[in-house]
């Protein structure tokens, strides 16, 4: 049996477009597993929506329920690592109807101001509003802005950078945020 080059490489086409067609679609699908940063991230592995023991798992560590929690907003706290390998911060979790939808980070500046706020600012992608953040904080005003539908805010204990000791940075998810009446 004789063969006919042109059917051998219009199956050899054939078959490689379908091996590519197959490839793209993987990559369809995976890819913005993998590519793309969520918007509906918190901080960490923290995200907006989710469940106490959800939050639990992600932060691989207990929260406690607060006496002031209420039947329509739950309260819950924990002392968690956010910045590299600084002191424990202490967090607030916010839930409305079982969803986180607010953060309160109370952390310690410690001897290190700039590298510790530096890191939380680039947590929360202002890297570029770096500047302006360091001088609303010298001049002892909160930072407030407005990104990914999350309300961020960096405030101080003190009017001024120097003499402060801790940095608060409150994050709030508004789509969450709003339903609350």
């Amino acid at each position: 049996m004789v063969s006919n080059p042109m059917v051998n490489l219009t199956r050899n086409y054939a078959l490689f477009l379908c091996n590519f067609l197959i490839f793209l679609l993987l990559l369809f699908f995976l890819l913005p597993n993998f590519s793309y940063p969520s918007t509906n991230s918190a901080i960490l592995n923290i995200h907006w929506g989710m469940n106490p023991e959800q939050v639990e798992n992600a932060v691989n560590t207990e929260l406690e329920e607060e006496q002031n929690s209420t039947d329509k907003i739950k309260v819950f706290n924990n002392r968690l690592r956010i910045v590299g390998r600084a002191r424990l911060a202490e967090v607030k979790y916010y839930f409305y109807k079982n969803q986180l939808y607010k953060l309160e980070i109370k952390k310690d500046l410690a001897m290190y101001k700039k590298p510790i706020i530096n890191q939380l600012i680039i947590q929360k992608g202002l890297d570029q509003q770096f500047n302006n953040i360091i001088q609303t904080l010298h001049s002892g005003a909160k930072y407030e802005t407005i990104k990914d539908n999350q309300k961020i805010i960096f405030y101080l204990n003190s009017n001024d950078l120097n003499n402060s000791d801790t940095v608060f940075l409150d994050l709030e998810y508004l789509p969450i945020a709003n339903q609350i009446e």
